[in-house]
């Protein structure tokens, strides 16, 4: 089953993890996509991997997603961070076109004695590196936030990306 814009915080998340367990009890889990940062971002970084995908300790197919072309400020952010799916799809809509490229990792096992958290860190770690992209500690429950302080109208996106690079520029001068 698809979950498609459910933010219901932890108590999702275990429900959806039980779900996890259960197939893959029954074994009728011969393919799952889970998406571990629980949300999507802008692309610049990746969240915290949530670590319910991983409880069942099982093999992961790791892929990048990357968009090709993209040019922040000009074109339409294909990332679908905080715009509501309404402006998403017309913003879409209104690109000539949009380059998707799709990177598929080694599929990795789990280490002996290794706990699901470690699990998906080392994942993240992996997929990070794939994607030359820096790791955030930020986590859903952050990015949530941060659309609540953009819809009430208390920061924009001109100042958000900003904030985001000065942030990034600094990680890297360190």
């Amino acid at each position: 089953e698809r979950r498609k814009g459910e933010g219901g915080g932890e108590q999702k998340s275990s429900s959806v993890t039980s779900e996890i367990l259960q197939a893959a009890k029954g074994r009728k889990m011969m393919h799952l996509c889970i998406f571990p940062e629980g949300t999507t971002t802008n692309g610049e970084q990746i969240l915290k991997f949530r670590s319910g995908g991983f409880v069942p300790l099982l093999p992961v197919a790791p892929f990048v997603f990357k968009f090709e072309g993209y040019r922040r400020g000009i074109d339409f952010d294909p990332h679908y961070t905080t715009v509501g799916a309404v402006g998403f799809a017309f913003g879409l809509m209104s690109q000539p076109s949009i380059g998707l490229s799709v990177e598929y990792l080694p599929v990795q096992y789990p280490l002996d004695g290794e706990t699901p958290r470690d699990y998906a860190n080392r994942i993240q770690t992996l997929v990070a590196k794939a994607s030359s992209l820096p790791v955030v500690s930020q986590t859903y429950a952050d990015k949530k936030a941060l659309e609540d302080v953009i819809s009430d109208g208390h920061l924009t996106y001109p100042a958000l990306y900003e904030i985001q690079r000065v942030s990034l520029d600094r990680k890297n001068v360190k």
